[in-house]
């Protein structure tokens, strides 16, 4: 009989953000700072709104409850933008970063397959097919030289 293959272990969730974490801390050395700004921004806030407005225990408690669970979504949204910019930087340059940037917009209503539709051999541009809402789209990644003569990167640059 054949192997039986194992399910892959589903990885949990947190240890998915601290992957994140780990990646882009690497490249972004102010990310502990700014995400810890924005856990501890509505907690000060809500502290000092429950002392202006002189709150009972029980407001005490939903209001810090409601603030830890505010400044974990700021610093979870501000991990996220900060990954994304570093993903981004990393791919910028290297063939089949469009393709990777639109693989992550297919919740937009965007589908384009990973296999691009034509490329060519010697200078590895590539067209990819998609679509949309919209309609069809082509995209296509080229990629220019310093070979390439001045006239017709200039004649490029103006279309």
């Amino acid at each position: 009989m054949a192997d039986k293959e194992e399910p892959k272990k589903k990885q949990s969730t947190i240890k998915q953000i601290i992957q994140i974490f780990k990646y882009t801390h690497a490249e972004d050395k102010a990310l502990p700072w700014l995400c810890g700004g924005v856990f501890v921004a509505p907690i000060v806030v809500f502290v000092v709104l429950g002392i202006v407005f002189k709150w009972s225990v029980i407001g005490w408690i939903t209001s810090m409850i409601l603030a830890i669970m505010l400044g974990l979504l700021f610093a979870t949204m501000m991990l996220t933008n900060r990954a994304d910019k570093v993903g981004y930087a990393k791919l910028e340059g290297r063939q089949g970063a469009a393709i990777s940037v639109l693989g992550n917009i297919n919740k937009a209503g965007f589908n384009f397959p990973q296999e691009p539709v034509w490329v060519d051999p010697k200078t590895k541009d590539a067209i990819w097919r998609g679509t949309g809402y919209n309609g069809i789209y082509l995209l296509g990644e080229i990629t220019i030289a310093s070979s390439v003569p001045w006239t017709v990167r200039s004649r490029i640059s103006r279309v």
